[in-house]
């Protein structure tokens, strides 16, 4: 093992253990002693993440991919674009991470939640669509659709998708908070409150927001 290859051990070691300040110096170690090494880069930009700087993160995954255009660190740099609320870049990581992968279901995921975030519900359904394709019992992306659905006003379709989410993970808090709204369009106030409630129970900070506005207790 090299010197760059044991300060980037020892950085991972530190990042997984959270010191991140640690997992920096070695990390800038390693870099200093080989500059061309990616895995780094890459490991310094999850540290980055991990402290929310996702500007510098970012800065890292291109210096990653310049070296070694890996699936994970566009994955990862689509990533922070997100937090960074550029849904338009991340979007073009995402295609990219396609592109490589045509079966990569985090992707479809991660680029239909950046859609939603855009406003854009039709292109996120399609993406949502392709992972049910693939897996049909993948509760998130039931849930996810059926949120979709609800924002374009189709509030049937928001409920079924919902049950379907819940029937395949009935701890999954969202879709209960997204059928509730359903349900709450659709003037059936009973079993919105009913699902408000169960989505509070289960941590959903948008329906305890909701249920403590309506001095509703769950």
């Amino acid at each position: 093992m090299t010197d760059a290859e044991e300060f980037y051990r020892k950085g991972e070691e530190a990042f997984l253990e959270q010191e991140y300040e640690e997992a920096l110096v070695c990390l800038e170690k390693a870099l200093e002693l080989r500059p061309d090494f990616a895995e780094a880069y890459a490991c310094r930009a999850r540290v980055y993440a991990a402290m929310k700087d996702y500007q510098r993160a970012i800065g890292d995954f291109d210096a990653a991919i310049e070296r070694k255009p890996a699936v994970e660190y566009y994955l990862e740099r689509g990533i922070a674009y997100g937090y960074l609320e550029n849904f338009r870049r991340a979007v073009k990581d995402f295609d990219r991470v396609i592109e490589i992968e045509p079966d990569h279901i985090e992707a479809y995921r991660l680029r239909g939640r950046a859609f939603m975030h855009m406003g854009n519900y039709t292109r996120a359904i399609g993406e949502f669509d392709r992972i049910l394709n693939r897996t049909p019992d993948d509760a998130a992306a039931w849930s996810d659709r059926g949120t979709s659905y609800g924002n374009l006003g189709d509030f049937d379709r928001a409920v079924h998708d919902a049950d379907r989410a819940i029937e395949l993970s009935p701890q999954f808090a969202e879709p209960y908070f997204t059928r509730g709204l359903a349900y709450g369009n659709l003037e059936k106030y009973e079993q919105a409150v009913a699902d408000f409630k169960e989505a509070a129970r289960l941590g959903d900070e948008g329906a305890q927001e909701l249920l403590i506005r309506q001095g509703i207790v769950w």
